[in-house]
């Protein structure tokens, strides 16, 4: 059988006889998978079950997942409102978290009328020397001009 190293858990739940059994991940691993498919959603998962899994998990890093399977389904004020949320938390972990924090939140504030914010959200960005290039460039870009669906 070949899969996608990020489905093994799922198939392993899904289908138990068919997977070696060498390795029980443990709960830490069953967070981390359920964390990296949200971040690589695809239209075939089940965003229902996705959103239970990172509500369940309740940290900066999943409700901001959360807020971007909202987002994918076009519910923006949903996004906004977990947004705000992960805003109020320490959201500095992992070390990439904050730039895509920003830059999301900027977008949606851009969404709901809030230039100005969304303006200080973007320089945040471009603030953290670290911050992904694709968060830059997303801050970059709203900078010039108000996102958009």
């Amino acid at each position: 059988m070949v899969a996608e190293l990020l489905d093994y858990l799922f198939l392993a739940e899904a289908f138990p006889e068919a997977l070696p059994k060498a390795h029980k991940p443990g709960e830490a691993e069953r967070q981390r998978a359920l964390l990296d498919r949200a971040w690589q959603l695809k239209e075939e998962d089940d965003w229902g079950k996705l959103l239970e899994g990172l509500f369940a998990l309740g940290s900066p890093e999943a409700l901001y997942l959360a807020a971007q399977v909202y987002l994918a389904a076009g519910e923006w004020r949903e996004a906004l409102g977990l947004m705000e949320e992960v805003f109020r938390m320490d959201f500095q972990h992992p070390e990439y978290l904050p730039g895509y924090v920003l830059a999301r939140f900027g977008q949606l504030l851009d969404l709901a009328g809030e230039r100005e914010r969304a303006l200080r959200a973007y320089r945040g960005v471009l603030a953290l020397s670290w911050a992904p290039e694709e968060a830059r460039a997303i801050a970059r870009a709203g900078l010039r001009s108000p996102f958009r669906l």
